[in-house]
């Protein structure tokens, strides 16, 4: 990969698809909704951020996530999870976040939860819904008050969600931490993230299928 990967700001626009791309998901129920149910649920694992907030932090979703059988470290379904509740930051569920998604799948338990698991990884077999899910997982990894992601984190994102779909992932991600360690690209920024899924797409994870056809705002070697 020969030209600096930030020349892609020229050529692909930012398409925010944040938390309103979860209501595209549909047909997943766990078959059950109670509110308080959901309330209690959420109960068992909150705790509360500086201002007193009560949210579900890292650990309580990690450990949330073990008790339906999820990997909160190696399951696309944490994501997809995360895209029906809304949820505005990683390692951070608040209540409203959490009940939206509860009534989103229709689960209020562990055991609804279980239900789904396997359901929500077939849904995004579909190129459509992965799109949109890739889309909201950039925004939902930036730190707060932050438009960027650290070039670490989007290199364990893209190990997650397109680790199967792209054959010179390594040599991607070899390119962009190298960019870092030389100082000049500190953050991958979301033209950047967006990019690579579309040279994803077009190269059907093989980059011999790579096409220069004049429209793309940096050459691959």
């Amino acid at each position: 990969m020969s030209r600096d990967v930030n020349a892609a700001i020229d050529y692909v626009f930012d398409n925010n698809v944040l938390a309103d791309s979860a209501n595209s998901f549909s047909g997943i129920s766990g078959g059950s909704y109670s509110e308080q149910k959901a309330r209690a649920l959420f109960d068992g694992f909150k705790t509360h951020d500086e201002t007193g907030q009560e949210i579900m932090d890292q650990d309580g979703i990690e450990s949330f996530m073990t008790q339906i059988g999820v990997d909160a470290q190696a399951d696309i379904v944490v994501i997809v999870i995360s895209q029906y509740m809304g949820a505005e930051y990683m390692g951070e569920y608040k209540w409203s976040e959490f009940n939206k998604g509860c009534k989103a799948l229709n689960c209020d338990s562990i055991a609804t939860f279980k239900t789904i698991t396997s359901k929500l990884r077939q849904e995004v077999q579909n190129d459509a819904k992965f799109a949109e899910m890739y889309k909201f997982a950039f925004g939902f990894a930036k730190e707060k008050d932050k438009r960027n992601v650290d070039c670490e984190l989007a290199c364990a994102l893209w190990d997650l969600l397109v680790g199967s779909k792209c054959q010179f992932l390594t040599q991607w991600k070899a390119f962009v931490m190298g960019k870092k360690e030389r100082g000049e690209q500190l953050v991958v920024t979301r033209d950047t993230w967006d990019l690579f899924y579309d040279l994803i797409k077009q190269t059907k994870g093989n980059i011999a299928n790579f096409v220069d056809d004049g429209a793309w705002p940096s050459m691959i070697d």
